[in-house]
């Protein structure tokens, strides 16, 4: 067995001789069975102190590639090889098939390539299709120095787990900022979360079994239809109307069946924008009164006004403790913070929380402390009140570029008054691949399809301007103006 140590070489001399010895083992040379020399005589042969080789021996056992005992010979063992990558044929064999099989039917080829290839955007094309709010309007001083501030107190303990119901003082800015809002809620109302997706896990983990009925707007957030379909629910889709969700239809369903849940999104719905009056809120609750049924209040964009009369969340007119009420400051600060909020009453809390800490002891303390910090110092609120001018300027653009850019005869669609999202009903020749003809014109749009429990034989888009400053939004919808023109008009649609 000869050994070569360079010793010119960056690569440190233990690791040198493990991959020269792994490479004899691979290749033959060093059988199954056969005798390395010992620690002192390998030392010796090729120079090196005997802790090396004692340590390289060390690094082959832990490898599988040697076996010895306390005064016994290093010999080679017998090894099964590594797989050093992935192949094909494991993915496609029966056995794997048969192991991983898919309990909950859903499309997973086609939300991988989304979640692969969703936020991999093309440089000349205009960015509609994340709602996610634009990262260049973050300030970065205030981030700073809220990090900071963090940091250089080495008594605080941000590096172990938090509260598993949430960073303290920061629940309590979150009853402070719900009172804004006309919710009246102490501590014990407050559960942090990562965000609102983890808030609707945990409200179905808690609370729904399978065969539960749930109510949901007809379209509503993605989402949730497939939330439904891993929960095994029973999806009773409410339509929309010009007011949001069809109230009448609605009572019709709760008189004929035990909903379970009903979930909604009264202010700047996704994907319509649209938002319910006040008296239809009011209806809501009254029409859930008696029966045992949660209504989940998902207020994404509840900060988000720019004009129009500004109603009260459901969860402020709630006398029962029916109403779980859903917040968020990724859409209004940066999704990659991943922090949101439930507020319900005590009891739902507290078992809200005990499922929560057996998947997740705390939420990531360092994020909440910065938070905090972000809100104390009154950062939050300037954040959100440049968020709300800066967008206010781009929806008014947005919506007279719809009205300059956009064939009017080949769209229904109603002006928002919040929020980042513009819903287009297309009244033209349905197009299989929609996202794909209007990224021909250099836009990305979300296909409206998505946000349906059933196919419709209509095309619908969802503009989103989370993303896109003034000449992109008035660059971007005169493509999506073009895109349309070239789109058939039917007039029996």
């Amino acid at each position: 067995m000869i050994l070569n140590v360079d010793r010119n070489s960056k690569i440190p001399v233990f690791q040198q001789v493990v991959n020269q010895i792994i490479e004899l083992i691979n290749n033959g040379t060093l059988g199954t069975g056969e005798i390395l020399p010992s620690s002192r005589d390998m030392a010796k042969m090729i120079g090196v102190n005997r802790t090396t080789v004692v340590r390289v021996y060390s690094e082959l056992g832990a490898q599988g590639y040697v076996e010895s005992s306390p005064g016994s010979y290093t010999t080679v063992r017998k090894r099964q090889s590594a797989i050093s990558e992935q192949e094909d044929d494991i993915q496609n064999n029966s056995f794997v098939q048969n192991v991983f099989r898919d309990n909950h039917n859903l499309s997973y080829d086609a939300m991988m390539h989304y979640i692969e290839n969703g936020k991999a955007m093309e440089k000349e094309k205009i960015n509609f299709l994340q709602l996610s709010p634009d990262a260049r309007l973050v300030d970065i001083k205030h981030t700073k120095a809220c990090m900071r501030d963090i940091l250089k107190d080495t008594q605080a303990s941000h590096f172990v787990f938090t509260h598993a119901r949430g960073y303290q003082p920061l629940r309590h800015e979150i009853v402070k900022q719900m009172k804004l809002h006309s919710i009246y809620a102490n501590d014990k109302n407050v559960l942090i979360t990562n965000g609102s997706l983890q808030s609707l896990q945990l409200i179905f983990q808690t609370f729904s079994k399978p065969g539960d009925y749930i109510a949901i707007e007809n379209p509503s957030y993605s989402i949730m239809w497939l939330i439904a379909k891993i929960f095994q629910l029973n999806v009773i889709e409410i339509p929309i109307t010009g007011k949001g969700m069809d109230l009448h239809i609605l009572e019709k369903v709760l008189n004929e069946k035990p909903v379970r849940f009903i979930y909604v999104m009264p202010t700047y719905q996704n994907p319509t924008g649209l938002s319910m009056p006040q008296d239809k809120r009011e209806r809501l609750v009254q029409l859930c009164d008696g029966k045992d049924c949660i209504i989940i209040e998902d207020s994404i964009e509840e900060e988000l006004k720019y004009s129009g009369k500004t109603y009260l969340p459901v969860k402020a007119i709630d006398k029962k403790g029916q109403v779980i009420y859903l917040g968020t400051y990724t859409k209004v600060m940066a999704p990659g913070l991943r922090i949101g909020w439930i507020i319900g009453i005590p009891e739902c809390i507290k078992k809200l929380t005990v499922v929560k800490s057996i998947f997740e002891i705390s939420s990531t303390t360092i994020s909440q402390m910065f938070l905090y910090n972000f809100l104390i110092r009154g950062a939050y609120n300037m954040h959100l009140r440049k968020i709300v001018r800066v967008f206010k300027k781009r929806m008014k653009i947005a919506v007279s570029a719809i009205k300059k850019y956009i064939p009017v005869e080949k769209i229904e669609w109603t002006e928002p008054y919040g929020g980042y999202m513009i819903w287009l009903k297309l009244l033209t020749k349905p197009q299989r691949n929609i996202e794909n003809h209007f990224s021909d014109y250099g836009v990305l749009i979300h296909n409206g399809q998505y946000f349906f429990a059933n196919e419709q034989p209509n095309n619908y888009i969802r503009i989103c301007i989370a993303q896109t400053n003034e000449r992109e939004i008035e660059e971007g919808i005169k493509r999506i103006g073009e895109a349309i023109s070239a789109l058939e008009y039917i007039s029996f649609i």
